[in-house]
């Protein structure tokens, strides 16, 4: 039997450019017919927060930030039924707006139109991504923003590269971290390179998780 889906939820807004964050309760979203409705139990803050909110983006108010969520499918649009026997069912799933990065009409959730600090937001199921049953919520949250883009960096410079292989990681902040994690995953021998010793202090011995 399907959950119950309120008519409201609550939801951090933009509501003015540098001003804090508002609480408010909002309409929960309508599915479009390729769309699915994500309980959020998790979301990630990236600079790009920061942006927004100081209006930066020319993004639109008012509006709920974050574009980097993680949660479970609670309902399915009419295009997306074949998700329902591949991954839904409570099974966690993460997912983020994987439109063209060059594309002026892209939807971008967090940006342009509602992201995910709410108790519900919409995904297109063409860019929703299954996550590992052995992931948290919370290690999975960052993965399609800072994840993303510490892959991209790692896999340009793969193919200068061999198993053993030393390389460095400038900075050992949130994508640094990542950026330790995937190398060592990956096979080379990894250096992590931060001028603060509690960054530091973090990734020395830091197993490969991901």
């Amino acid at each position: 039997m399907p959950p119950s889906i309120p008519e409201t939820m609550w939801a951090a807004q933009i509501t003015a450019f540098n001003k804090p964050y508002t609480i408010s309760t909002v309409n929960t979203p309508q599915l479009r017919p390729n769309e699915l409705l994500v309980k959020i139990h998790a979301a990630g803050f990236c600079h790009s927060d920061i942006q927004v909110r100081c209006g930066e983006l020319n993004s639109p108010l008012s509006l709920i930030p974050s574009h980097e969520p993680v949660g479970t499918v609670v309902r399915v649009g009419k295009e997306s039924a074949s998700k329902r026997k591949s991954a839904i069912g409570g099974s966690r799933k993460i997912y983020g707006k994987l439109d063209p990065r060059f594309c002026d009409h892209r939807d971008r959730g967090g940006f342009k139109n509602d992201g995910c600090f709410a108790t519900y937001m919409v995904a297109d199921s063409a860019t929703t991504i299954a996550l590992p049953g052995s992931m948290s919520f919370e290690q999975g949250a960052p993965l399609l923003c800072a994840g993303a883009t510490v892959w991209g960096a790692t896999n340009k410079a793969r193919p200068f590269l061999q198993a053993g292989d030393p390389i460095g990681v400038i900075g050992a902040g949130g994508l640094g971290q990542l950026g330790v994690q995937l190398a060592k995953a990956l096979g080379y021998r990894t250096v992590a390179i931060d001028s603060r010793d509690a960054s530091l202090q973090l990734t020395d011995g830091m197993p490969t998780v991901l």
